[in-house]
């Protein structure tokens, strides 16, 4: 397959992709992101009684990532033809933005 024959569902994926961003921004302002401060029993006693939301709210920031590292590998397709090693490098570093991301979200979550 060229390019050519890829880049329609590529660009379909791209668009799915930026309607899922501007979906999960929506629903991030009503949900809870970061536990309360002031003390562990606080925080505790919130995440026990907010567990539904604050989880709904962490994945909610993952399908986002996805979503927006998705939007960025397409961006890099569109310049592959006239500039490959620009849409490589972009490439490489959408991979390494996103592992970061991720290795955050589980080890200090």
């Amino acid at each position: 397959m060229t390019t050519q024959n890829l880049s329609p569902q590529v660009n379909s994926l791209g668009v799915k992709a930026v309607i899922a961003i501007v979906i999960t921004a929506i629903i991030s302002m009503f949900l809870p992101l970061q536990a309360p401060d002031p003390t562990q029993n606080e925080a505790a006693l919130w995440l026990m009684n907010d567990m539904g939301g604050y989880v709904f709210g962490w994945l909610n920031q993952i399908v986002a990532m996805v979503a927006l590292s998705v939007v960025l590998v397409v961006a890099a397709w569109q310049v592959f033809q006239t500039h490959p090693l620009r849409a490589i490098t972009s490439w490489m570093f959408t991979l390494m933005a996103t592992m970061a991301f991720f290795i955050v979200k589980y080890m200090f979550h």
